[in-house]
């Protein structure tokens, strides 16, 4: 005897496992490192925008607020400049320069022009040459003069001096024009400035520019700033023009990393973009740190995680090992019980193994059967030739009618790899529809030769018993007999039963192989019934049975009233036929799934073959036809509907005339 001193199977997949479950837990903790260090910097840049849009949206608030100030600070002093030009005498001043020297000064003005007709006529100045009269006459001609206007003025640039040129109108032709160095406001002050201010703020930490920025180009900007694309060029800041929020995104300026925050600033002086960009070194600097620590403790957590698998041994693998049977055994079940129709497999020992839901339904069993119940027991007949397959591991497949359902069985041997049997599988299909299917194609291929054959064979017999008929006439009209005349007459009446007989066989003949649609009305089948039950009353009291109906009167068909009459009259005459005194016939009509099911039950003899019994020509009556189930089979198919025959010897008969309910 050899000893094993390997490693078990069981010892290496717990080894494996615990292998694979380290190598999990060490990827997740790096996921969960990942992901901590990501949402802290993708927090950390986000509180970095939230400032960034705080610090635009006040910056923006300021500049309006500076802006307002030098509106309102420029508004009192032209206010101003016109209550002194209210006091001046335009006629006067006309004929005095020493008046129109005298209004200069009141106004404090650089230079003052007396106006006629859009020309300068006099002048008084500070200095000589300041502002040519062709400039001054220029821009009159640009504006539109409304003498009821106070003033009407505009800013104008000199190197560094800011005028403000000033038109007051005096008449429809005549006006004076001031030209003032304006000193008044952010110009006058440049701590009120917009420009001052933006520079202040630039200079704070963090702050790596502020600018605002037009189509045209940069409006003013921190000192930082040399140049700056344009913002056409941009498709970010071309957007941003067209939005009424705060935006932002990460951009390189001066070859350092900076969060720019912009939004859109409209003012009665400035229109644009502002532009504010955050430095993110100190944002790097911080993320940087969180990393370290993140890491760290992920790195701290790994060895704790491999200390604590090399300590605790893998006592789970059997449950896992457990789950994984039971769940292959439930995915087994379900596919098995997916099945339709019966499974069962079998061990070597003849023991179930496995059985679907369909085998307990069909073969009766309850639902709490499970493996290992040993198959004889429960089958003694095995109906499933399990030992036949196990003694010659051949497969067997045959066929096995039970509860009135036809099924096709399969059995097959189950071999293991090495070539020894382990049991046997057996399948069987549920094969009554197709069998029913192909029983009404043979019965529907019948019926069409018959059709061939009916309308020859009508004509070839009708012509002969016309000729036999015609005989007897003469036979009875001519002939005079030699013995008794009563006899004679009695064989006359004879020959002529035949003959009719034998017409209503071929008229039976002719309906059961006819194929042209019947006419379509509407039809009350509990008035159907009413009718045929009273026509076959007589006979059924006659014969002491018992013949009964029970059918609601709002179930309507479509359908030929004579033909379901006949096909009707023909099944309840062979119930009658078939049950002896003190027999039971019930009718009796229902509707479920858009069909109306007519049922005639007897408790006669029974029929033997209920598929030959539909065939024509079939009889087990001494002065039958045949005819009669092949009519009514025929009207029914016609009609779209089914016969269907439940039949057992010495119990009775249920016949079903299965029709399509007329749609609504």
């Amino acid at each position: 005897m050899t000893a094993n001193i390997g490693p078990s199977f069981r010892t290496g997949f717990r080894l494996r496992h615990a292998v694979a479950l380290l190598v999990c837990l060490c990827v997740i903790l790096m996921l969960a490192g990942y992901f901590s260090v990501s949402a802290g910097q993708r927090a950390s840049l986000e509180a970095l925008k939230s400032q960034g849009r705080a610090l635009t949206e006040t910056l923006i608030s300021s500049a309006q607020m500076v802006i307002e100030s030098d509106n309102a600070i420029t508004q009192l002093a032209i206010d101003k400049l016109i209550d002194i030009e209210d006091g001046f005498n335009f006629a006067s001043g006309l004929k005095s320069d020493t008046m129109l020297e005298s209004w200069r000064q009141a106004l404090g003005a650089d230079k003052i022009s007396l106006i006629v007709n859009r020309k300068v006529k006099s002048s008084s100045a500070t200095r000589v040459n300041f502002l040519e009269n062709a400039s001054i006459e220029s821009w009159l001609d640009s504006l539109q003069i409304n003498p009821d206007d106070e003033i009407i003025y505009d800013f104008r640039t000199f190197g560094t001096e800011r005028y403000m040129w000033g038109y007051f109108p005096a008449s429809d032709t005549s006006g004076l024009f001031a030209a003032i160095d304006w000193k008044y406001g952010q110009y006058g002050n440049q701590n009120l400035s917009l420009y001052y201010l933006l520079n202040q703020v630039g200079q704070e930490t963090g702050i790596e520019y502020i600018m605002l920025q037009n189509p045209d180009g940069i409006v003013f900007a921190s000192k930082k700033v040399a140049s700056m694309p344009r913002l056409s060029d941009d498709p970010f800041l071309v957007g941003s023009m067209q939005s009424d929020t705060t935006r932002s995104r990460l951009i390189t300026f001066q070859d350092r990393e900076v969060l720019e925050t912009v939004r859109t600033f409209k003012s009665s002086e400035f229109q644009g973009l502002f532009r504010v960009g955050l430095s993110l070194y100190g944002y790097r600097q911080i993320a940087r740190g969180v990393k370290r620590q993140v890491w760290l403790a992920v790195l701290a957590l790994i060895i704790i995680g491999m200390l604590a698998f090399g300590i605790i041994t893998g006592f789970q693998n059997v449950e896992l090992l457990k789950s994984g049977l039971e769940k292959a055994h439930v995915i087994s079940q379900s596919l098995l019980d997916s099945i339709p129709g019966p499974v069962i497999a079998i061990d070597s020992r003849m023991r179930i193994t496995d059985i679907n839901a369909a085998a307990k339904v069909h073969l009766g069993l309850p639902s709490v059967v499970t493996a290992n119940i040993n198959y004889i027991k429960l089958f003694p007949d095995d109906p499933f030739q399990f030992e036949q397959v196990l003694k010659s591991q051949r497969s067997a497949s045959f066929e096995k009618a039970k509860d009135h359902r036809q099924f096709f069985i399969t059995t097959n041997p189950l071999i293991s790899s090495d070539g020894v049997s382990i049991g046997a599988i057996a399948i069987a299909q549920d094969i009554t529809e197709s069998r029913r299917l192909e029983s009404e194609a043979e019965s529907r291929r019948r019926l069409s030769e018959l059709g061939a054959l009916a309308a020859s064979m009508a004509h070839e017999i009708r012509n002969p018993l016309n000729a036999i008929g015609l005989t007897i006439q003469r036979m009875k009209n001519e002939i005079k007999p030699a013995g008794s005349e009563a006899e004679y007459q009695k064989f006359i009446d004879g020959l002529r039963s035949e003959i009719k007989r034998l017409n209503e066989i071929i008229e039976k003949f002719l309906a059961v192989a006819r194929s042209a649609r019947p006419p379509l009305t509407q039809v009350n089948i509990g008035g159907l019934i009413q009718n045929v039950v009273e026509l076959f009353h007589s006979q059924a009291q006659a014969q002491k049975a018992k013949l009964t109906y029970d059918a609601p009167i709002d179930l309507i068909v479509d359908g030929d009233k004579a033909a379901l009459t006949q096909a009707l009259v023909n099944v309840v005459k062979n119930s009658l036929e078939a049950v002896g005194p003190d027999g039971e016939i019930s009718i009796s009509a229902t509707e479920a799934n858009g069909k109306v099911n007519i049922s005639v039950k007897d408790n006669g003899s029974g029929i033997a073959d209920t598929n030959l019994a539909q065939k024509p020509f079939y009889t087990t009556k001494k002065d039958g036809t045949g005819l009669g189930l092949a009519t009514t089979s025929k009207i029914i198919a016609d009609h779209g509907g089914e016969l269907v025959i439940d039949s057992t010897i010495g119990k009775g008969t249920r016949v079903d005339l299965i029709l399509p309910r007329r749609k609504a």
